[in-house]
């Protein structure tokens, strides 16, 4: 008996779903699957990395926020050390951790800031993605 897997995309007119996948065919695990009715609404994407320290940052860093940002996603590219986010005055303490090797993206407007911040002792190298 094929292992049966339902998936529903989508949550306007144009949803896609797909029953009963071939007894060969495993789907992506890991993968998220976004609603794509949106994704042409997309305006702007901007990117940018720092190395942040154990002093808040604000991100973006040297620049103001995308106008009409609608998310940010911030990734750490170091091996080894976190980094963590919050608003301002975030410490390691309080901050939401982003671990070394992932990332967390953040539905946050661009009136909003979104501050980051390393352990006491480590520099470490994030990227960031801003999307309006």
């Amino acid at each position: 008996m094929a292992t049966e897997i339902v998936s529903k995309v989508g949550s306007g007119t144009q949803q896609f779903r797909q029953d009963n996948f071939q007894k060969n065919h495993t789907p992506a695990l890991g993968v998220h699957v976004v609603n794509w009715e949106d994704v042409g609404a997309v305006q702007e994407i901007s990117t940018s990395g720092l190395d942040v320290v154990a002093v808040a940052t604000i991100l973006p860093s040297g620049y103001g926020a995308l106008a009409g940002r609608r998310a940010i996603a911030i990734y750490n590219n170091d091996s080894a050390n976190a980094v963590y986010v919050g608003a301002v005055g975030v410490t390691e303490e309080t901050g939401y951790p982003v671990a070394a090797g992932t990332e967390k993206a953040f539905a946050l407007a661009s009136n909003l800031g979104i501050y980051c911040i390393a352990g006491a002792g480590n520099s470490v190298n994030v990227r960031y993605m801003e999307i309006a």
